[in-house]
């Protein structure tokens, strides 16, 4: 089974909403977490940094991010992800999303709607956040 490693960033507002990629079009799922994969000889905070960059134009330090979890999940049947969440605390309202349609603010059912195939872990994620903050 092939492995991937994946930073993925999970954008939260003081309305606890989480902010989600819009990727109609560009790839699937249709909607889905900023972030990506960690490269060779890569941190994952490091990779989130530079995902961040890629895709949001942030210029993001670690100081702004907090490590949530590492989760796996077996996708498709032949490969086994190790997905690094990433927690980052903003009131910033727009975002430039340089790689998909748009990035949109929802609440933590509303997002379920959205990624259905992420709908426990994001349940799980957000028992973390409401933990952790």
């Amino acid at each position: 089974m092939r492995k991937t490693f994946k930073a993925l960033l999970v954008p939260l507002n003081s309305k606890k909403e989480i902010l989600i990629q819009d990727r109609k079009g560009y790839k699937k799922p249709d909607w889905g977490y900023f972030g990506g994969s960690i490269e060779e000889g890569e941190t994952p905070i490091k990779a989130m940094i530079r995902e961040t960059k890629e895709e949001l134009d942030l210029d993001l330090t670690e100081k702004d991010l907090k490590y949530l979890v590492m989760l796996k999940k077996i996708y498709n049947g032949n490969e086994e992800r190790e997905g690094h969440f990433f927690l980052y605390n903003t009131n910033q309202e727009k975002f430039s999303d340089l790689e998909a349609n748009g990035a949109y603010w929802f609440s933590l059912d509303e997002a379920k709607e959205h990624m259905i195939e992420h709908k426990e872990e994001l349940s799980y994620l957000f028992e973390l956040i409401e933990k952790t903050t």
